[in-house]
């Protein structure tokens, strides 16, 4: 009886676009298990480890944050050797969140002649921000307001994803 390693792996995940605080499932398969068969696979998450830990064909992480936003690999392996590596880059999404809400109550003298709102709102993709008066949208061309917005980068040490900043 000759052993040898297991063949290529194949990388999967679902969902393929990861959405934070979800979870995001990897699957690491081979078209031949080498002999013996295997069921052993290696994991390593951005370019580090393997993990000592996991060795099943699956490996769920959750939740996903800033941080998950690396590459993942996996190999199967068997007493004939390790087999060839896949790798994927796991892309991250953020649902619209505030980082920075209104305040609930605003108020300015009566002579003031000028007032600004400010939010940040964490979203990837980049989202687009409405503001509204009394529950009806702020036409883009009505000369009494004037809207800045900037583009965040992420925060690790907070964990917060690219966010809109805008001033009404």
């Amino acid at each position: 009886m000759v052993h040898y390693e297991p063949g290529s792996a194949a990388l999967t995940l679902f969902p393929l676009v990861a959405v934070k605080k979800k979870s995001v499932t990897f699957t690491c398969s081979v078209d031949d298990p080498g002999y013996p068969d295997t069921n052993r696979f290696r994991w390593l998450r951005g370019g580090r480890g393997p993990l000592q830990d996991i060795v099943t064909k699956d490996w769920t992480v959750e939740p996903v944050g800033l941080d998950s936003r690396t590459n993942y690999s996996c190999y199967a392996f068997n007493e004939g050797g390790k087999g060839e590596m896949a790798t994927v880059n796991l892309e991250v999404h953020a649902p619209p969140f505030f980082i920075k809400n209104l305040p609930p109550y605003t108020g300015i003298l009566h002579t003031t002649a000028n007032a600004s709102l400010t939010c940040r709102i964490e979203c990837v993709p980049r989202c687009e921000i409405s503001w509204l008066k009394d529950g009806e949208p702020i036409p883009k061309n009505d000369t009494r307001y004037f809207v800045k917005e900037k583009y965040m980068e992420s925060s690790p040490a907070t964990g917060d994803f690219e966010s809109m900043l805008s001033v009404l």
